[in-house]
């Protein structure tokens, strides 16, 4: 595949996508394509759950949205796709692809079976670079779930390490809230 030119990370993101199969999306990621392949039930029943979860507990002026994008304006800019966002209900009436980092409130990303190393180490610094308060990570190879607060200079500097079966609860800007993982699932 050739990348037009003069050579910008998320056009060529959006040919990549449009070249691949049904299902596959890609991102960009610390100056870099990532292609990820279809989720599968198990994956999606995951972010089912806590979409349901968050839900029925969000204050009124919040809602969640799943398989969107996130990050800034420019051509070359971060873009991330995470599973599930909580952000401002008022936000699900614009006709956008990309929702900007400062009306995101928290971000859920489920590890796929075929998910790298590296994207797991590179997505922490990513939101947090884009200051999303909260960001939890669900590890269905192994059951772990990640929570990461708080973000400064590039990092998250809250990080509580859980397993699926723990109640998760959220710090700050969605306290009072918290997640029951007991009915997670693992990947076989």
């Amino acid at each position: 595949m050739t990348f037009p030119p003069p050579y910008r990370l998320r056009e060529s993101a959006e040919r990549a996508e449009e070249a691949l199969p049904e299902g596959f999306r890609v991102e960009v990621l610390g100056g870099e394509l990532v292609a990820s392949p279809p989720r599968l039930n198990r994956h999606n029943y995951i972010v089912h759950s806590v979409m349901l979860q968050l839900e029925a507990q969000l204050p009124d002026g919040l809602s969640t949205l799943p398989n969107t994008s996130v990050g800034d304006g420019g051509d070359d800019d971060d873009l991330a796709r995470p599973d599930l966002i909580v952000l401002p209900a008022e936000a699900l009436q614009r006709e956008v692809s990309r929702n900007p980092p400062d009306s995101v409130a928290l971000v859920l990303e489920v590890a796929s079976p075929g998910s790298t190393p590296s994207s797991v180490t590179t997505k922490p610094r990513i939101y947090a670079d884009m200051r999303i308060p909260v960001y939890l990570m669900a590890g269905p190879r192994d059951g772990t779930l990640v929570l990461h607060s708080d973000p400064r200079e590039g990092r998250f500097t809250t990080k509580h390490h859980m397993h699926f079966g723990d109640t998760v609860k959220l710090p700050s800007p969605l306290e009072g809230i918290v997640i029951e993982t007991d009915e997670l699932v693992t990947y076989s």
